[in-house]
């Protein structure tokens, strides 16, 4: 992960959303989908944001999920841990 320089580090965050969510996924996090080869079940994002301390999941969902607002109880979404930089 890359420290900023201003004592903060740029963590990307993996999202795997199912590909009927992919749209408004995209729209409130303006963010475009990774683009796929073949026919994947789910569109993956790489969600970007800035933290003080390293490794905090906690603060992670806690900032997706206000950014989400009532997408995030109805859409069908998960965080790949393995495949995101926060620690």
């Amino acid at each position: 992960m890359r420290a900023t320089g201003y004592g903060s580090w740029l963590q990307e965050i993996m999202i795997e959303v199912a590909n009927s969510d992919k749209m408004e996924f995209a729209h409130r996090l303006s963010i475009e989908p990774i683009p796929q080869i073949g026919d994947a079940a789910t569109a993956r994002f790489i969600w970007r944001r800035t933290s003080r301390s390293l490794g905090d999941d906690q603060d992670i969902l806690w900032d997706l999920t206000v950014e989400l607002g009532e997408l995030a109880e109805k859409a069908d979404w998960n965080i790949d841990w393995r495949g995101s930089k926060y620690s």
